[in-house]
């Protein structure tokens, strides 16, 4: 039995191959009876034809049971049709020879399908071409080069004359065999349809093109009768009959009329109301049935009952819109906290690194555990963000240059910083093979191998840290690349090792209390890990130490078109001392953040003006020449995003329409990000900022300025 159109065609297809593979072993069969026959005769030269038309027949059979049916099923009819033209040109109509064109022409109906009406005229015609040619040349065409005596000729037109009986009975069985064969699908096809669509739980009917019913199912109507009245009535005799609304009888007539127009599927909704008063919605579809010429042959109509979904939309409607308002509620709380703890984060940080350099050895001592607490607590917020941004489905990824030695080589430095304050040894090892620019987000690299390297450092107690670096193989255009980092410390145990990843989980209770740590780092770093592409995976032994490796793949970056677009990489002992000159004007509402910044521009020589808020900046700009604007986001009177808008369409001057501007603010979110792209700035730094990334921004906004 055949479910579909494609199993039905297929089984054609093995039927004509079979008649094919009959019909050419049929056609071998009759060339060796006719090298015997004329080896009987004596006749050794049409033996030796026959002979190769026997391994002409051979080939096709072989050629047919491989399935190559389209070309020799030509060349095993027109070879017979020739070759009996030739031989009975040879011999003389007296043979009977010609009697074989008939199961020739029989032979072209049989292999042929009506999708191949030219080939089977094109056959039909070749045999019949042959048969008149033979009658209007009297069998004279050439001069007869064989003579046989009357028991020969007999010999040969009893012999034509069987196998021409044979071969039409042959075609005839077949032909009978394979009628039988399609009306017995065809009556299973139908009887199972049947009983599908009458199992079906929605109700489904059919109408022809005039709108008549041709089948209903048995949940269109369930009385069996009212079926079969309906049958060839239209659809507008039964909804009088059930005396349905005028609305009713509009929303039909109009759905019939749009799937005749349109040849397309219709959709529309239906209201039905029961015997009780209660309303069922429906979804109704009508679907065209075309024919070859994209006439409209049926029309099949079905629905499904949408009631209780009809219920709940008003109940999901108000659930997503509570939804909607709880999530932004819970954007602007997380915007909020972030700017006001990021803002005086700002200051501490700020002032931490101005008085570190005190000579005081008391007092740097101080203040370092006070740049690392704060330092901790940005990092513990900064996790906090990327977790809840992941909740959220707003995580997004840059894809930008960036040279992937030099973060290798800072890294290194600060976990080797890290390992020698409590007395371990550091390796590191890089391949020679490692691409040097690469394409990813290199602040979530650095962000995912930082996490690895101080859990290191923070579970090892003695022995050693080591960072290595190894490329695999390319894959896809991609360079996959693993960073390798063992460690000597206290190592995972086995039951512990699927729960390591999960949020604020770490190995064991009792390294929170001896450790400290919210144990966020290794869900967001695995979570960016897969976001790239790449993987996280960990061997290791209690009491022994760990070994994660994080595999990461990268497009590799042509060196020569980003160099100029990679920003300086600077320490603290890089940055200028009373030496850089450069004009900038600062936009910063928050009196403290002024004055670390007054303070830290002073120290560095920098020409710097102040301005409280936005509308402040763009007179200072018409007022004076700058050549970098810092530009806070969130101010009162006028914003930082409204500002740099008004800067790049001229409202500052046309000098300034190009001017370099840098965000500096405490809003970390995407969505800012994304404003602050579409309002012009330059460069986007987030508070609480280092002093040397403010400074590789600047040099990187003045490089620009020079370059242009």
């Amino acid at each position: 039995m055949f479910t579909n159109k494609e199993e039905f065609n297929n089984s054609i297809a093995k039927k004509t191959v079979s008649l094919s593979v009959k019909f050419s072993l049929l056609g071998l069969a009759a060339s060796l009876f006719y090298a015997l026959l004329f080896g009987i005769i004596g006749q050794i030269n049409l033996i030796t034809y026959c002979l190769l038309l026997a391994a002409m027949m051979g080939w096709a059979y072989t050629s047919n049971r491989q399935g190559k049916i389209d070309p020799f099923r030509i060349i095993t009819i027109f070879v017979l049709n020739v070759s009996v033209f030739f031989i009975d040109l040879m011999l003389g109509r007296n043979t009977g020879l010609f009697l074989l064109f008939i199961p020739l022409m029989g032979a072209s109906f049989v292999l042929f399908s009506a999708a191949e009406k030219f080939k089977v005229f094109s056959m039909v015609a070749l045999s019949l071409l042959c048969i008149a040619a033979l009658e209007l040349t009297n069998h004279k065409f050439i001069i007869e080069q064989v003579h046989l005596n009357r028991w020969e000729n007999y010999t040969l037109f009893y012999a034509s004359l069987f196998t021409s009986i044979f071969a039409i009975a042959f075609i005839i069985i077949e032909l009978r065999e394979t009628n039988i064969d399609f009306e017995k699908v065809l009556r299973q096809q139908k009887n199972f349809f049947e009983k599908i669509f009458d199992e079906m739980p929605t109700d489904l009917v059919v109408f022809n093109g005039q709108r008549e019913y041709v089948y209903l199912n048995h949940a269109a109507v369930k009385d069996s009768e009212m079926r079969k009245w309906m049958i060839g009535k239209t659809e507008t005799e039964y909804m009088n009959f059930r005396k349905k609304t005028a609305e009713f009888v509009k929303i039909r007539d109009r759905a019939f009329h749009d799937v005749l127009t349109s040849k397309r599927v219709i959709e529309f909704e239906e209201a039905i109301v029961d015997r009780k008063g209660k309303t069922h919605h429906f979804i109704r579809r009508m679907h065209p049935i075309l024919s070859d010429t994209q006439e409209v042959l049926y029309v099949i109509g079905y629905g499904i009952e949408i009631t209780p979904q009809k219920e709940a939309q008003i109940s999901l409607l108000h659930s997503k819109l509570m939804a909607e308002q709880t999530a932004k509620a819970k954007s602007n709380f997380l915007s909020n906290v972030s700017h006001e703890i990021r803002t005086p984060l700002n200051a501490i940080l700020g002032m931490s690194d101005l008085l570190i350099q005190s000579p005081s050895v008391n007092l740097q001592e101080n203040l370092h555990i006070i740049k690392e607490s704060a330092d901790n607590l940005l990092a513990l917020i900064d996790d906090i963000l990327d977790l809840s941004k992941f909740d959220e489905g707003k995580i997004s990824l840059e894809n930008k240059p960036f040279n992937l030695k030099h973060l290798l080589h800072e890294i290194a430095q600060k976990t080797e910083s890290e390992a020698k304050d409590k007395n371990l040894d550091f390796k590191a090892e890089c391949g020679h093979d490692i691409p040097e620019m690469v394409n990813a987000d290199m602040a979530r690299v650095r962000q995912i191998l930082l996490n690895i390297t101080a859990n290191a450092v923070k579970f090892t107690n003695s022995g050693c840290i080591s960072i290595k670096t190894i490329p695999k193989t390319a894959e896809a255009g991609k360079q996959v690349i693993d960073f390798i980092i063992s460690d000597t410390g206290i190592g995972i145990p086995a039951s512990k090792r699927e729960e390591i990843f999960d949020s604020f989980t770490q190995a064991e209770g009792y390294t929170n209390r001896k450790y400290g740590g919210t144990g966020l780092g290794l869900n967001i770093s695995r979570k960016f890990c897969h976001l790239m592409g790449g993987k996280i995976s960990f061997e290791s032994t209690v009491g022994k130490g760990s070994t994660f490796t994080v595999s990461i793949p990268f497009e590799v970056a042509d060196p020569d078109t980003i160099a100029e677009e990679e920003p300086p990489h600077l320490t603290e002992a890089d940055l200028p001392r009373g030496t850089f000159d450069c004009r900038v004007l600062m936009a910063e509402d928050n009196l403290v953040n002024q004055k670390l910044a007054i303070q830290l521009f002073k120290k560095w020589g920098v020409n710097l003006k102040m301005a409280s808020n936005g509308r402040e900046a763009l007179q200072m700009l018409q007022e004076q020449e700058y050549d970098i604007v810092l530009m806070d986001l969130q101010m009162p009177e006028m914003d930082g995003i409204t500002a740099t808008k008004k800067i790049r369409s001229g409202e500052a001057g046309d000098k300034n329409k190009n001017i370099s501007v840098i965000a500096l603010t405490a809003d970390v979110f995407e969505e800012s990000r994304k404003k602050a792209n579409e309002a012009g700035f330059d460069e986007f730094i987030t508070k609480p900022y280092s002093n040397t990334e403010l400074m590789e921004k600047m040099l990187l906004c003045k490089n620009r300025k020079l370059k242009k």
